[in-house]
């Protein structure tokens, strides 16, 4: 390892190795953000332990970049923002970075730092894989009115990342490449060519196109796909009303071409027993399926009651529900438990200005 104070420069060489010494390059499995389930796993973040590599590492990007065309600098936190951190003070480049929660104090800005708007910023990263976190932190930029056009990271081991964010008008920039390592870390028998296969059998398949799907097996996912493939529609409706003769009305005019009806039963001022009776009629006449939007939040044996019991004894006559899983999972079970023909959509983001929903929840929700 190189020593602290050294004048020598770090080569990519020296940080691939430097690197594989701390332990930042593991083989076996890890679930990356896409998803994916990969045999090998890159994690820099420990590196702000060891000063010697960071500089080195910076100094590499630095130089790679020096005459590349940019107003701001930023990184990706939280592995990359140190990293850039250091590469802006040596190019004598502004650095700005954007919040990974939105801020809701204070100024309630998003991006900190001194930027003008149109300004050009040039990002940093990591790592790449697919691309799509790239893309989605240019749109987080370009809303604030900062212009992304590149993106330059550590290690790309993607089979396709150049060209994918290409495609979405972005250029792609690496230090070094996933074949650049595997071909160093054989050259000093630090892995086998077996995992070497695996490895690359594995970023080639990213690439591929997705395999069919399992066949679905929950009946009223069948269902609902049945009837969008006879009726030659999607068309959920969403009922919003307070009114009983409105909420009729409305559904007389497009009944035939919903495949869902979405209701709030609850906002109706002149709800009765008669109701539910007639929705229902409507909804065997018309071949619809019910969609109670009610977002069920509480724990398990309060849903159970809200859905089963109450005035409205929902699980009576919906057969999807919404549902929040900031409970847990077990609030599923307090609504489904020895229930046959009934299921739910889970809340895993909402479209509403400032609701507090983050990546961490929604990821959780698919889990």
């Amino acid at each position: 390892m190189l020593k602290q104070g050294e004048n020598k420069k770090m080569t990519k060489e020296q940080f691939v190795f430097e690197l594989e010494k701390i332990g930042a390059i593991k083989f076996g499995k890890f679930t990356l953000k896409s998803g994916l389930v990969s045999p090998f796993y890159f994690d820099l973040r420990d590196m702000i332990s060891f000063p010697e590599i960071l500089e080195g590492v910076s100094e590499l990007l630095a130089e790679r970049i020096k005459d590349m065309k940019f107003d701001v600098l930023t990184g990706i936190p939280y592995t990359a923002l140190p990293i850039a951190s250091l590469v802006a003070s040596k190019l004598k480049k502004p650095l700005v970075y954007m919040r990974k929660e939105e801020k809701a104090y204070g100024t309630g800005k998003n991006i900190i730092g001194k930027f003008e708007k149109g300004a050009k910023c040039l990002v940093i990263d990591d790592l790449i894989t697919t691309g799509a976190s790239k893309i989605e932190t240019a749109e987080a930029y370009e809303k604030e009115g900062v212009i992304i056009k590149d993106f330059v990271v550590v290690i790309d081991r993607s089979s396709k990342g150049k060209e994918d964010l290409a495609k979405s008008g972005y250029e792609l920039h690496s230090l070094i490449s996933l074949e650049e390592i595997l071909d160093l870390l054989q050259e000093k028998d630090l892995i086998t060519s077996e995992k070497i296969n695996e490895v690359r059998d594995f970023t080639a398949s990213i690439s591929q196109p997705k395999k069919k799907k399992a066949d679905v097996t929950n009946p009223l996912t069948l269902k609902l796909k049945k009837k969008i493939i006879e009726k030659k529609s999607n068309l959920v409706l969403s009922l919003d009303v307070t009114s009983q003769k409105e909420f009729f009305e409305i559904l007389d005019e497009i009944a035939s071409e919903i495949v869902m009806l979405k209701t709030h039963i609850d906002i109706l001022d002149d709800y009765d027993e008669n109701f539910v009776p007639k929705l229902q009629e409507y909804a065997e006449k018309y071949d619809f399926i019910i969609f109670e939007d009610r977002k069920f939040a509480d724990i398990g044996n309060t849903v159970k009651h809200q859905y089963r019991n109450g005035v409205y004894k929902i699980c009576d006559w919906a057969e999807f529900v919404t549902v929040h899983l900031v409970a847990g999972a077990g609030i599923l079970k307090g609504l489904f438990d020895g229930m046959e023909n009934r299921s739910s959509f889970v809340l895993a983001r909402m479209s509403s200005k400032g609701n507090l929903i983050n990546e961490t929840y929604s990821r959780k929700c698919f889990e």
